[in-house]
């Protein structure tokens, strides 16, 4: 399992793309569902593992970038493998995919990500664990980023206390720097207010210790509650 909250602009799905490629190649039976704020999102978001799935592979061939063959190869071997669903809820009979992620949970309906558990009962879900704050069911094999919305959401309230009651790591990776901020001269501003204010404050009102980023934007060390800072 696998959990980031980080600012908006820092890369969040692009290394979940980079996640879910090295999964598939590494485990060649296995599928995985892709489950975001929208099917549009979802679909781009297949898309753009299946290019990286020929990249890499193009990579192993010693080629900079994919020809036809490798695109039509990585078309037919990994298409099937990446369901897009809209929901974790599974149909009687269907298997639930091998690993789930999650691109911007936060603005995904609490329901559609963590049905209660009335669903987990009637038959087989998957790896799925109870919620202590809400009763709703967490997915235990997924990989989870997003950016915190700017009002009160309890897709990420309930992630975020699970992940703290059963000493789950919380990733976040800042690239926003005071120099990267600097360099964006007129932008600095709206980027302060609008892509790092809100994240800073969710973070320190749910405990984790960075307010110092109010006057540096640049955490050097974190420790307090699993909560691991990346470049």
């Amino acid at each position: 399992m696998y959990v980031e909250v980080s600012p908006r602009q820092s890369g969040k799905t692009t290394r979940l793309v980079v996640a879910a490629s090295t999964f598939l190649r590494e485990n060649q039976d296995s599928n995985i569902a892709i489950v975001s704020h929208n099917r549009r999102n979802s679909e781009e978001v297949k898309k753009l593992i299946l290019t990286r799935l020929e990249l890499e592979i193009s990579w192993t061939q010693g080629m900079d970038w994919p020809d036809d063959l490798v695109s039509r190869a990585v078309y037919n071997e990994y298409r099937d493998k990446i369901k897009v669903k809209s929901n974790t809820a599974l149909s009687r009979g269907e298997m639930p995919p091998d690993y789930w992620f999650f691109d911007e949970f936060a603005y995904i309906p609490l329901p559609d990500i963590f049905p209660g558990p009335a669903v987990h009962n009637d038959y087989n879900q998957g790896n799925r664990v109870p919620s202590s704050s809400y009763g709703n069911m967490i997915v235990t094999n997924g990989y989870y980023c997003t950016t915190p919305k700017d009002r009160y959401n309890p897709t990420t309230d309930t992630l975020i206390s699970w992940c703290q009651t059963n000493d789950q790591t919380v990733n976040f990776h800042n690239p926003w720097t005071e120099q990267r901020l600097m360099e964006q001269e007129t932008l600095s501003p709206y980027i302060r207010e609008h892509v790092l204010n809100h994240w800073v404050e969710y973070m320190t009102g749910h405990g984790f210790p960075i307010a110092v980023m109010k006057e540096n934007w640049f955490i050097k060390h974190i420790k307090k509650h699993n909560f691991v800072s990346g470049s």
